[in-house]
């Protein structure tokens, strides 16, 4: 009976082994897939934070060189007619490449 019953069980055996190590691997791989993709989102988050703020410097610069040419047109120009229509029609650009930019 001894010999009857490792025929058929050291078959199923190394096939639970064979089983038991592919699980194993694929346990481990999923471990160092994930923690990839953690490492990943923490970076995609980093750089959109980073682009972010990038944006609104950006936008803080945009501003103030507009602020100072508004001063600098007032000052020379006394704020004519003709440098009040620039002033408006550059303040319009820059709200719709502004608008368009967030687009």
């Amino acid at each position: 009976a001894l010999p009857i019953s490792n025929k058929f069980v050291q078959p199923v055996q190394g096939r639970r082994n064979e089983l038991d190590k592919q699980r194993k691997e694929i346990k481990e791989l999923w471990q160092r897939e994930l923690k990839k993709m953690q490492e990943l989102e923490a970076a995609l988050r980093k750089a959109n934070n980073l682009r972010i703020q990038r944006q609104d410097e950006h936008e803080r610069a945009t501003s103030n060189t507009v602020r100072a040419e508004e001063e600098q047109l007032s000052s020379s120009a006394g704020l004519g007619k003709d440098a009040n229509k620039q002033l408006d029609k550059r303040r319009r650009l820059e709200e719709e490449a502004l608008q368009i930019g967030r687009a």
